[in-house]
């Protein structure tokens, strides 16, 4: 998403925006959120491009950390590390998606407001 801030004009074309307009076919003074950014190019080529360091960074990071996992069970010599892997994967996942299921429930009951 942030790379598209280096080509002027791009988010509005992609997303179909067209500019607001009043009822009396003006249009509206306020700027979307992309025109506020700014329209300095080198800013925008420098954002896009951390953006797409910061990316490239985290995937290297996840291939090595999948590797040393792997690694690290291989040398515990567990049979069929890549199946512990996925198993405790989906342990995590089950784990996870109860608590957002028990929050999601809470926050229906939403305690009386203490107004006085």
């Amino acid at each position: 998403m942030f790379a598209l801030l280096a080509v002027p004009g791009a988010v509005p074309k992609l997303q179909g925006l067209k500019p607001n307009k009043t009822g009396s076919g003006q249009e509206d003074a306020e700027e979307s959120d992309v025109e506020k950014i700014g329209g300095n190019p080198v800013a925008r080529i420098g954002v896009a491009a951390g953006v797409g360091a910061a990316t490239y960074g985290l995937f290297r990071f996840s291939f090595w950390l999948d590797g040393a996992a792997e690694h690290g069970l291989r040398k515990l010599r567990v049979p069929y590390p890549r199946v512990v892997m996925g198993v405790g994967v989906a342990a995590i996942h089950a784990l996870t998606d109860e608590f957002d299921r028990r929050y999601d429930a809470r926050g229906d009951q939403s305690p009386p407001s203490d107004a006085r």
